[in-house]
Parts: C-alpha cells; sequence; structure tokens
C-alpha cells in the first residue's frame, strides 16, 4: 500500500521512529537531514546521517576514481588513493579515523591516520 503524501512546511524537521518504514525513505530522510542536525536530536540520529553523508562522499570517490566496493578491499591499505580519500572523509565528516578505518580496508585507525600524514608530508 503506498504512503500518504505528507503535507511538507518550509524548514521543518520531521523525525521518525529509525526501526519503522522502507529502508529508501529513511535513506531520504537521512539526507534531508543532512547538515541539519542540532543538540535537539539523538545520538543514533546524529550518528546515521554523519554516517550517511561519509557513505555519500566514499560513493563520489569511487566514481571518480572508476573503483567499484571491491577496490577498498583489494587494494593496500597505504594506497594513495585510500588516503586521500581518508583525508576527505576526516575533514568533511565528524567521523573518527577507526571508522574510516574499518570503512576504507585501511587496518587499524592509525595506518588511517598515518596514510593521511604521509599525504600532506609530500
Amino acid at each position: 500500500m503506498a504512503r500518504k503524501p505528507r503535507i511538507e512546511y518550509a524548514g521543518a524537521v520531521y523525525h521518525v521512529l529509525w526501526s519503522l518504514g522502507e529502508k529508501q525513505f529513511k535513506q531520504e530522510l537521512l539526507e534531508q537531514m543532512e547538515g541539519r542536525v542540532g543538540p535537539h536530536h539523538t545520538l543514533p540520529e546524529r550518528q546515521e546521517s554523519e554516517e550517511a553523508g561519509a557513505e555519500r562522499l566514499v560513493g563520489e570517490e569511487l566514481r571518480r576514481l572508476g573503483w567499484k566496493e571491491e577496490e577498498l578491499r583489494i587494494r593496500r591499505k597505504g594506497d594513495r588513493d585510500k588516503a586521500a580519500l581518508a583525508r576527505r572523509l576526516r575533514a568533511e565528516t565528524p567521523l573518527t579515523w577507526r571508522w574510516i578505518a574499518e570503512r576504507l580496508s585501511m587496518g587499524a585507525a592509525g595506518s588511517a591516520a598515518n596514510g593521511v600524514r604521509a599525504l600532506e608530508r609530500k
């Protein structure tokens, strides 16, 4: 059964229960929240919004590089392109080195941070 269209108000922020609704609907809400998360949002809402934004950045970079998701697992953890992506994620999101290292298959958090520092030295 299709969802009823909702009345939208300019500037309004909509809250939903994260465990309800279709995956696509949740993704649309996370995209709307990007950059608009405030202190009134709960920690899970913030984390999901931040991770959704990071996933968008990863997707952009994979397309730019012409890589498929598998490339992140195949390439060595100190790969320059992976380090450049880690640097972008660190600069544009509040996510931790641990999350970034795990997502980009860069080993431990310190490996990701060292890869970025090596880029900045060159």
